[in-house]
């Protein structure tokens, strides 16, 4: 089935403290599109002053302009000011109390300058304070443990400073509140009527709504402020051809619309203001011959359009509100060095720029926001389009016609096979004759 990528993407952008990721997708690009030089903020020699940066991973910014990193395989925490000064500012040796920091990864600061980290391998949620001390939470396996917090990895900040965090391996999203009460808001029960299992993407719009995609139970959950849960879209995403498997990451935009992609289906579906669901990117485009693969982590860009990533790519693009696919980055530099690969973080700070971490690459690159204006398409990318467009619609209508044509012949055949009452005519259109009684027996 020919899929397309539909033009009008809503502009706006995610809280700039939640964490998302980014990656390569490759395909038809832009000509003369690609961003300027981007600076390299951090590297695989961390502070240079002994604490190294392995994996870079979630990023998130504070009112000051303060940068933070999670190191996924070197357990620590970074800051990096707006002078490029670099600190470490939390390592593997956790509260210092016995709870270790392994394997940090989603990262948010709220309005008082705290940094919260879900370290997936600790099974807890650690709080950075300003003056430095460090303790968990939520989960870990102190007095807390018996929140059944299992494996989280992301994270996101609500409108009155409460984060969120969710559990793959536990099925659960726990809310901790500024005073440090922590309640479940939902569990593998999902609605009552839909499982939540493996949540792995978290994201809350400008209402309050959080949003939780489930990966295994291949959904996603809204759940409002006053905690009523419902379910806006199912393994069946917006119809056929158009499916959500895997969803791995969400992210909703100024307009109110919801995006999820969908690792495994190839996918970005978007859920409008009124519950409608679309297809905003599909696995591949023949007009275009964009191939998109499998994306993992969403996030609307500033002035529309929107980032998506691809898991083990080397390069950073963006798909215009036109719907030509733009490349910022890929993993060589002019000169030769290998400057992103596996790019796994994404943040876009509120004046526009972008800051990427590279796991593989061990660093956090920054594009400057007037290398990322959306560029208009040409008058033959818009003919093209135009032209797949129109073709898809043919499709469909030929389509939508032929099941309706095998749908009544389905009909007439199942009419045709099914038993004939008593009374009824014979298939020839004679009278059935009535059995012949032998003599002397009773009338029935």
């Amino acid at each position: 089935m020919r899929t397309r990528l539909l033009e009008d993407l809503a502009g706006g952008c995610v809280s700039f403290g939640r964490t998302a990721f980014c990656s390569a997708l490759g395909a038809l690009v832009l000509a003369g599109a690609a961003a300027a030089e981007p600076t390299t903020l951090i590297d695989g020699a961390g502070d240079r002053a002994g604490h190294e940066l392995r994996g870079a991973r979630g990023l998130a910014l504070d009112a000051r302009g303060n940068l933070y990193v999670t190191g996924f395989l070197s357990h620590n925490v970074f800051r990096i000011a707006p002078d490029g000064s670099v600190r470490q500012i939390a390592d593997e040796s956790g509260d210092g109390a016995g709870q270790a920091l392994k394997s940090p990864r989603g990262i948010v600061v709220d309005a008082g300058g705290r940094v919260f980290v879900a370290a997936e391998m600790s099974h807890a949620l650690f709080r950075i304070d300003p003056d430095g001390t460090v303790k968990v939470v939520a989960g870990g396996t102190g007095r807390l443990a018996g929140q059944g917090l299992r494996r989280p990895t992301h994270v996101a900040l609500g409108r009155g400073g409460e984060v969120y965090v969710c559990g793959q391996v536990s099925d659960n999203v726990l809310r901790v509140d500024p005073d440090g009460s922590v309640r479940t808001l939902i569990d593998v029960a999902g609605d009552g009527v839909h499982p939540l299992q493996r949540p792995n993407g978290l994201a809350v719009d400008a209402r309050g709504n959080l949003y939780v995609a489930g990966a295994k139970s291949r959904n996603l959950f809204r759940v409002s402020p006053s905690g009523e849960i419902a379910q806006l879209v199912d393994a069946k995403g917006a119809g056929e051809g158009a499916g959500l498997e895997f969803p791995d990451d969400v992210a909703t935009d100024a307009a109110g619309n919801v995006y999820v992609s969908g690792n495994n289906s190839g996918n970005v579906l978007r859920i409008a203001p009124d519950g409608s669901v679309s297809q905003v990117v599909g696995p591949q485009d023949p007009a275009d011959a964009v191939w998109l693969g499998a994306p993992t982590q969403i996030l609307p860009a500033p002035g529309g359009g929107l980032y998506v990533a691809r898991m083990g790519e080397r390069a950073l693009y963006r798909l215009e509100p036109h719907g030509g696919l733009r490349r910022l980055l890929d993993e060589t530099a002019p000169d030769g060095r290998r400057r992103l690969q596996m790019a796994r973080g994404l943040l876009v700070a509120p004046n526009g720029d972008v800051y990427v971490a590279g796991l593989g690459t061990h660093n956090v690159l920054r594009l400057a926001a007037d290398s990322l204006r959306p560029q208009a398409a040409t008058g033959a990318a818009q003919a093209k389009r135009a032209a797949s467009r129109r073709q898809a619609e043919i499709d469909g209508q030929a389509k939508r016609a032929a099941s309706r044509r095998q749908a009544e012949i389905d009909g007439q055949a199942k009419a045709r096979s099914e038993p004939k009452a008593s009374g009824d005519r014979s298939p020839s259109g004679s009278v059935p004759v009535p059995p012949v009684r032998p003599p002397g027996s009773a009338r029935p």
